[in-house]
């Protein structure tokens, strides 16, 4: 049986600003040896908003601290902290930091 287990550290990895107010900390991508997953820990300044986006594998969004506004086709959903959600692959989504509204 072959396994690949993938272990990072917060510290190991560089915030990445994927919009204007959207920063991203990857723990797991298929550069780091995931197959089929990549996650992160996003934070969203007030008012930012990551738009409409895709993924080859499925996604799940989990509030922290906050609240977030995740859609998904057209379906708004307001997560509060620990409230996830699950994005399946290729299905467009955006999320927003829910404080502003």
């Amino acid at each position: 049986m072959h396994r690949t287990e993938v272990i990072t550290r917060v510290g190991g990895s560089p915030p990445v600003e994927l919009a204007p107010g959207v920063q991203v900390r990857m723990l797991a991508t298929g550069a780091l040896g995931a197959q089929g997953l990549s996650t992160a820990l996003a934070t969203l300044q007030p008012e930012a908003e990551l738009p409409y986006h895709t993924h080859p594998c499925s996604e799940v969004i989990v509030a922290l601290s906050g609240s977030a506004f995740v859609c998904i086709e057209e379906r708004r959903y307001l997560l509060r902290p620990h409230d996830a959600i699950h994005v399946p692959s290729g299905m467009p989504h955006l999320v927003r930091n829910a404080e502003a509204d």
